[in-house]
């Protein structure tokens, strides 16, 4: 048999005085930047970021609305900074075989110059 525990709701709710705590709003408070609670996640990410092999890949699993995908991403953008910038690798058309482009690899950031430049050459061309 249960026993049967009767609490009043005042024993269920315990209130902090605003002016106790050292700001006015939480506008002023840091935003947080680790995850809480997902020690095991992030160490797999952590991980993941440290294997430097092609075909590695991180695989995130979980219920939607988690902040997998925004943790993942700061990690990345944070273990990026301390890294080189990659190369820009540009896949342009092969005219003898279309199912098989050509790559050219570019030092980082030429890229984007690549295609501004071969959108004024065809912009030019139909003139």
């Amino acid at each position: 048999m249960s026993a049967n525990y009767t609490l009043p709701p005042e024993q269920l709710f315990t209130g902090t005085d605003p002016s106790s705590l050292p700001f006015k709003t939480t506008d002023e408070l840091d935003s947080l930047q680790e995850i809480i609670g997902q020690q095991r996640a992030i160490a797999a990410i952590e991980l993941g970021i440290e294997v430097n092999k092609s075909g590695f890949n991180l695989f995130a699993l979980g219920p939607a609305g988690l902040g997998k995908q925004s943790a993942i991403v700061q990690y990345l953008t944070k273990r990026a900074e301390s890294q080189p910038t990659p190369d820009d690798w540009c896949y342009v058309n092969n005219f003898l075989n279309r199912q098989k482009p050509h790559a050219l690899r570019l030092p980082a950031g030429r890229g984007n110059e690549l295609c501004q430049d071969m959108r004024k050459l065809v912009d030019d061309t139909k003139t």
